[in-house]
């Protein structure tokens, strides 16, 4: 742990900055990364998976990957689709979502 003098001369309290991560499984404790469908070892931020994958889907065209109904987030190979959507841990909150609207 590293104490740093604030630089601002109006406060002059101290911050407290965490240790840095040693390797790449002490960086995925700290942040939830997900695993590009194309290629097991891009590990990416949510927010970048959508841009990330559609740019993968142009470099590995081979693999059919569909989009999950109930997250986005989820690409799987169209042949595993099935498989997933039977399994899939959003489904609960997407059909009790979808039970509020219809009712």
């Amino acid at each position: 742990m590293v104490l740093y003098k604030s630089i601002s001369p109006l406060s002059q309290a101290l911050i407290i900055s965490p240790p840095p991560a040693q390797n790449m499984e002490d960086f995925e404790s700290v942040i939830d990364l997900l695993e590009c469908p194309y290629n097991p070892a891009h590990k990416l931020l949510s927010h970048t998976m959508a841009r990330h994958v559609s740019r993968c889907r142009r470099a590995y065209g081979v693999l059919k990957i569909v989009q999950c109904p109930f997250n986005p987030e989820h690409q799987v190979p169209e042949l595993e689709m099935t498989l997933h959507k039977l399994e899939c841990e959003d489904r609960e909150a997407f059909e009790q979502y979808k039970f509020c609207f219809t009712s």
